[in-house]
């Protein structure tokens, strides 16, 4: 039997402190609900942190975290806080000293002449990634009525019904397919009858779409589209095509345009154009200038021709 004195045993075991490092970032894009920073890396940095901007050479707040991947973040400008793409930001990342080797202070331990070996197990963390595509739905169903009553003989009382449905389905499946719809339903209610066997003749489709997002900065879109960029030129029925370079974009579309008298498709009505813009923010407000050349044409014969702005 072995006899075993224990004179003196006590253990310290000193961790890691998390300390501060700056990392500097660059804004690449902005959106109506959230300014993209790249960074070299974004260890360090987590969902909630803010992003600062040196005004007056002090740094103050300027965007709240809500998305980050391995080399970017997305979030929401603080208010009041202007900015533009290529502005340089701050974040603080926290970053975690090495743990100190546990310092061990013993006169003897022998216990069957083993060593206890103790190893300091770290826990992997995940980070969140930056979620470039976000199923959601919305949509609107409305019903009008307008009535016009007339007591003058001879005059007659009319009527009129408007019914309207909207749908945006953006990143079905989390995935870059979006479709979009817009249309409505408009008669009068003592034209019922006759158009009980027409009902297409009160219809009216101003927008019905498939969108593909290729990525962030890169869209294509087939089907009737009224792109808002161009929207003077009304829906067009073909395929549409646009690309940002940072805060610049351009795009292009072939089609035609809808039918006049119903706005029904009218292959006819050929058209083909391109457009490129600028987005830019003014008081933490979105704002964007375009100018676009666009071909008309009628029974596929020049019908006009013209700059856009």
């Amino acid at each position: 039997m072995k006899i075993f004195l224990f004179i003196l045993f006590y253990s310290v075991i000193i961790f890691g402190q998390a300390g501060r490092v700056e990392r500097k970032g660059t804004v690449t894009y902005l959106s109506s609900q959230n300014v993209y920073v790249k960074f070299d890396n974004t260890e360090g940095i987590t969902p909630g942190d803010t992003l600062f901007v040196k005004q007056n050479n002090k740094l103050t707040g300027a965007i709240i975290i809500n998305f980050i991947s391995s080399r970017s973040t997305a979030g929401g400008a603080i208010n009041g806080i202007k900015l533009e793409v290529g502005n340089e930001v701050a974040a603080f990342a926290r970053v975690e000293k090495e743990p100190m080797a546990e310092i061990k202070d013993t006169a003897k331990i022998a216990i069957n002449e083993e060593e206890i070996v103790q190893k300091l197990i770290t826990p992997d963390v995940t980070r969140p990634k930056v979620p470039v595509k976000t199923e959601a739905f919305k949509g609107k169903i409305s019903a009008q009525s307008y009535s016009n009553l007339n007591n003058i003989g001879g005059s007659v009382n009319i009527q009129r019904w408007r019914y309207t449905f909207a749908l945006d389905a953006e990143n079905i499946s989390e995935s870059g397919f979006s479709i979009s719809n817009y249309m409505s339903f408009a008669y009068k209610a003592n034209d019922w009858k006759n158009l009980k066997n027409n009902i297409g003749g009160a219809l009216r489709v101003y927008d019905l779409a498939v969108k593909y997002d290729f990525d962030e900065s890169t869209t294509f879109w087939l089907g009737r589209h009224l792109n808002r960029k161009i929207s003077n030129i009304s829906s067009v029925d073909g395929l549409q095509f646009e690309k940002y370079f940072g805060s610049f974009y351009t795009g292009a579309l072939i089609g035609s345009r809808p039918d006049y008298s119903n706005l029904g498709f009218n292959l006819k009505l050929f058209e083909y154009g391109a457009y490129a813009g600028k987005t830019d923010s003014i008081n933490g407000r979105v704002m964007e200038n375009t100018i676009a050349a666009v071909q008309q044409t009628n029974n596929y014969k020049t019908d006009r021709r013209f700059i856009y702005f």
